[in-house]
């Protein structure tokens, strides 16, 4: 999947892309501009192929790499917060501009929570330990306005479960670096592109950091429509 370029515009159409159709008369929605507020290639991605334009601002806050305290659900929508509300506060955010924010946390055994690792050899660390079991992904997501603050949250949980992965498959994989930035250490349409025997029990796009069957409603409700400029 491409990646959307920070502060700019999506509005480049993935080839064989269903268009949006027009409303009813009598049905329209006030429309509103969309901010991304991410430092993530993953989520800009997710949101481009679904059809949406929007501007990617990279948040003033930036979330911890090992979330601590309370449950997953909790770090995930309060990180979450904190990032939506960086941006709205800043000079990119308008009154009729929707940012939206996200935060992805892996659960694992013993209900450890693991964040984003810092090196190659946390990275491994974590990956061994998400090897042979099923661990919990859950995603957070805040909107936010100027205006407003942040007015509203929600979070989806997906349960993944990887087989059999190779000490050597996992030390070539962390030397790619492909690792860098992610919640657990990996990107699911990587590793699956890849061969690893991964199955997921829910959206799986809610493991790659942006739930987006949640999503696409609550966006159109509050009048972001897919191939809006903001």
């Amino acid at each position: 999947m491409s990646a959307m370029p920070h502060d700019q515009p999506c509005d480049q159409p993935t080839p064989g892309r269903r268009q949006r159709r027009s409303q009813p008369a009598g049905k329209r929605t006030v429309r509103r501009g969309l901010i991304l507020a991410s430092r993530s290639p993953s989520r800009a991605a997710l949101l481009c192929d679904a059809g949406y334009r929007f501007t990617c601002i990279k948040p003033p806050y930036k979330d911890p790499q090992s979330p601590t305290g309370d449950t997953a659900e909790a770090v995930a929508v309060r990180e979450a917060r904190l990032k939506a509300a960086s941006v709205a506060e800043s000079e990119h955010a308008t009154p009729d501009t929707v940012v939206l924010a996200a935060d992805t946390v892996v659960r694992g055994g013993n209900d450890e929570l693991l964040g984003t690792p810092a090196n190659a050899a946390e990275a491994t660390e974590i990956l061994r330990r998400l090897v042979d079991s099923v661990h919990a992904v859950i995603t957070a997501v805040a909107f936010a306005t100027a205006a407003d603050g942040v007015f509203e949250t929600f979070f989806d949980q997906a349960e993944v479960r990887v087989g059999r992965v190779t000490p050597e498959q996992i030390a070539a994989y962390t030397a790619s670096n492909r690792w860098i930035g992610k919640a657990g250490a990996y990107n699911l349409f990587d590793r699956v592109s890849d061969g690893w025997p991964i199955t997921v029990n829910g959206d799986s796009t809610t493991v790659v950091g942006l739930p987006m069957v949640a999503l696409r409603p609550k966006l159109r409700a509050l009048g972001v429509l897919r191939g809006d400029a903001a």
